[in-house]
């Protein structure tokens, strides 16, 4: 590396070990890490365009592999040797520049190498294998492993004894994602691809696998029960597959599961845990109780409150044994004795995740993870701080665990990889680190590795016990409901649930609580049932709206990569802050990404008939306190306005717990049509739904029957019809008087009470009983001249919903 690369690197340690820079962060310390023993050198290569590699030894020699992006083409793979510090026989992969993900080296027997990656061909992504030759770095034969008309994605492989290969992955099999696997012949042959998750109608995510020395496969992943995420495991010995053993299932979540067989024939499994209730329904408010913010507990909050990390012992008969003496994790117990913390929220803000298991050539056990702590959340009303992930490992040895090995660079972000293999007496390490926000910082980016040996060997004499909890058998799936579906006008339209307005982590505003991109699809498919979802991420936090990023590109393909028509369709889309005056922009482009520096009527000008923008709740008053009720939205989101370019606005969402409808009415009564959608914003779980009534499920159906405002938000999955005769809401007509409004829904509880709200004032409230109603009102309108009329449902449950306006330009009647 160069002098100015090392100086950046001092800087990068500095900050990744949580110390205040005064250029950079405020003086008080907001996340803190658990105190190393021994802190591990790393090289950063110099091109921060790096990213997504993984590491493998082939002999003596270390081989990496990863992505390089070119703004304005796309990606390239890569493989090369590692040789003190430095990249040797550096070979193209890629025939040309394209979207590609997980690049992964397996190695072989004799001295044999395995190159697979994940590339979207012909609108679809597929895992593609080579050889490559370790003498040369030359490579022969690109494969198509997966062969799926859906996303095939997140692969892992194992190496056979006699040089072949087996490859799982997360392909999507009838609008859902199931674990498949695939074994591959030394010569590169393909056996059928088995589906090993079949037993579920629900969501399987993150598979990996590993091969005992008797040749057993292991596979393990997690899927969706209809309550949790759950940890499930299958072996195959001798081309038969064993029945499903269920590792962990509980409550909480617990995910991404790791698996790695020992020559001693021990079969470890790693996971991660988390709080109970994963996305299910939470209302973050926004408010402050006591000293308590967002009201969130261990077991009801966003999708990102504390994770631990479980290790366990599989054997051949589908037994399973966890450590008497779990992995050391600090944080959790400093967690569990603020004094200063919610009762129901002790475990808040201490993560330790995304681990990888690894076994040495000694027979040791490495674990490697990253974490943060971070003791104010739930408790302090701390917004706008981030300061990255400790990448750290401990093995197993003797009777426990190592000393704590800290790596000098920490990663920024949850997209971001990390692949480790055996390396002698120890482990050797690449990953992605950096990011890029809102804020002007030194941070490098890039791809980093490391090499780590310890003291010891052989296999640690470790004690087992069963599970403190009997895990219990997954529930039956409910059977898949029939789609809503409703003929006005002699055509078709079937009901779409969606949210338009979600973060992750990379958004600067609530980092932890978000999650990352994979929780937002995970909530969004399997937990909420949703049809679509916009991830609105802050453009100033997308390389502060640079549509050539690579961060923006890591987006993109993330939507491409969960998309599984037509069950589920993801949208192009991102948050445009301006001070209060936020626009959601939703599109049907991949290339629709702008700065937030100028106005929104500025950037409607650059805007096509495929990109809409939806103004969201004001943001200047975050916190509701009566004394200082709630501003109205801001004076650019009125003084201008485009009908075409903004359709929807969002009036209500679950992060502020309220509707705007005062502010609706401001810009309503300026004769401004758009319709209405709710959504969740930050944190805030099934409790804010987008209703669209389109006439097919696909991503342009959707989409243009958002722009015809024929939409509803809704506080639950409530079903909501309101029509003027043949007119849907959303619609702009003349006529002589206001027609009958004909109102149809159907309730997630009893249904209390329908308002009918004309030209901003609730004209009638009709009280209801059930769960289903059909009911038409006749409205009067005292002058002529141009109205508006919408209708507000309430349930018992508190839920509500709120149609799209219909509005009529009535004309005076001619005399005889």
């Amino acid at each position: 590396m160069t002098a100015s690369r090392n100086a950046a690197l001092a800087i990068l340690w500095v900050l990744s070990a949580g110390v205040a820079v005064a250029a950079e962060r405020p003086k008080r310390e907001f996340f803190f890490y658990d105190a190393a023993d021994e802190t591990v050198p790393a090289t950063v290569f110099d091109n921060p365009n790096y990213y997504d590699a993984d590491i493998a030894r082939v002999g003596d020699d270390l081989w990496v592999t990863w992505l390089e992006f070119f703004p304005g083409q796309g990606d390239h793979v890569w493989v090369a040797r590692y040789v003190n510090h430095q990249l040797e026989l550096k070979r193209l992969v890629s025939p040309e520049p394209g979207e590609y993900a997980n690049p992964t080296i397996t190695p072989a027997s004799e001295g044999r190498l395995w190159l697979s990656y994940e590339a979207q061909m012909d609108g679809q992504w597929e895992v593609l294998l080579a050889q490559v030759n370790p003498g040369n770095s030359l490579f022969r034969g690109t494969v198509n492993v997966s062969t799926s008309p859906g996303p095939d994605i997140r692969h892992r492989t194992a190496a056979t004894p006699d040089g072949g290969l087996w490859i799982v992955w997360q392909g999507e099999r009838n609008g859902q994602f199931d674990v498949l696997a695939r074994q591959v012949s030394p010569k590169g042959g393909l056996a059928e691809i088995q589906v090993l998750s079949d037993a579920s109608t629900l969501g399987d995510w993150h598979p990996d696998v590993a091969l005992a020395p008797d040749g057993t496969v292991y596979v393990v992943w997690d899927g969706y029960d209809g309550t949790s995420y759950d940890v499930y495991a299958r072996s195959c010995q001798g081309g038969a597959w064993r029945d499903i053993v269920v590792i962990a299932a509980s409550p909480a979540f617990e995910g991404r599961a790791q698996v790695a067989a020992g020559t001693d024939g021990r079969v470890w499994v790693l996971w991660e845990e988390g709080a109970d209730n994963w996305g299910k329904t939470y209302f973050s408010r926004m408010r402050l109780k006591g000293k308590h913010y967002f009201e969130m507990s261990d077991t009801c909050g966003p999708l990102h409150r504390f994770r631990r990390l479980r290790l366990g012992l599989l054997d051949q008969a589908g037994g399973f044994a966890h450590l008497k003496a779990p992995l050391p994790m600090p944080s959790i117990e400093q967690a569990l004795t603020r004094p200063d913390a919610a009762e129901a929220g002790k475990a808040l803000g201490a993560f330790y995740e995304r681990g990888r298991l690894i076994i040495d050539d000694s027979g040791r056990v490495w674990i490697l993870y990253r974490h943060y702590y971070v003791p104010w959340l739930g408790i302090e009303r701390i917004t706008h701080q981030e300061a990255g992930w400790g990448v750290y490992a401990r093995c197993l040895q003797g009777d426990g665990f190592s000393k704590l090995y800290r790596f000098q660079v920490g990663q920024g972000d949850g997209l971001q990889s990390l692949g480790a293999t055996p390396y002698g007496n120890g482990v050797a390490v690449a990953w992605t680190t950096g990011r890029t926000d809102r804020r002007m910082t030194d941070v490098l980016r890039g791809v980093v590795v490391a090499t780590l040996a310890a003291p010891g060997s052989g296999p640690a004499a470790v004690k087992t016990a069963p599970p403190a909890d009997k895990p219990i058998a997954a529930a039956p799936p409910e059977p898949p409901v029939p789609p809503e579906a409703a003929t006005v006008a002699g055509k078709r339209y079937e009901l779409f649930f969606g949210d338009l307005h979600r973060h992750t982590d990379l958004s600067l505003c609530f980092v932890p609580s978000d999650g990352t991109i994979d929780d937002a699809y995970r909530y969004a498919i399997d937990v909420a049932g949703l049809d679509f979802l916009g991830i609105t991420d802050h453009c100033r936090d997308l390389a502060r709206g640079n549509a050539l990023s690579q961060l923006w590109w890591r987006c993109r393909k993330q939507v491409s990569r969960h998309d599984l028509k037509p069950r589920f369709i993801p949208f192009f889309s991102y948050e445009r802050s301006r001070g209060g005056e936020d626009h959601n922009v939703v599109s049907l482009r991949p290339d629709m990404l702008r700065p937030h520096t100028y106005p929104h009527p500025q950037l409607w000008k650059e805007l096509d008939d495929d990109t809409i923008t939806i103004p969201h709740q004001t943001i200047t008053d975050p916190i509701e306190d009566p004394a200082n009720p709630p501003r109205s939205l801001q004076t650019e989101t009125w003084d201008a306005h485009d009908n075409a370019r903004r359709p929807l606005l969002e009036i209500y969402q679950g992060c502020r717990d309220r509707s705007i409808e005062r502010d609706a009415h401001e810009g309503l009564a300026r004769r401004y049509l758009f319709g209405f959608i709710a959504s969740s914003d930050h944190c805030s779980t099934s409790g804010s739904y987008a209703g669209v009534w389109a006439e097919e499920r696909t991503r342009e159906s959707i989409f243009r029957a958002m722009q015809a405002r024929r939409t509803f938000g809704a506080m639950d999955k409530i079903r909501l019809i309101v029509r003027a005769g043949d007119h849907w809401m959303g619609e702009h007509f003349t006529a002589p008087c206001f027609p009958p409004i004909h109102i149809e829904a159907g309730g997630t509880a009893p249904i209390s009470s329908i308002e009918i709200v004309i030209d901003g004032e609730v004209k009638a409230r009709l009280p209801q009983t059930g769960r289903r109603i059909t009911l038409t009102y006749e409205p009067e309108i005292a002058s002529e001249g141009f109205h508006y009329l919408y209708v507000r449902l309430h349930q018992t449950d508190g839920s509500r919903a709120w149609s799209s306006p219909i509005w009529v330009e009535s004309l005076p009647t001619s005399g005889p």
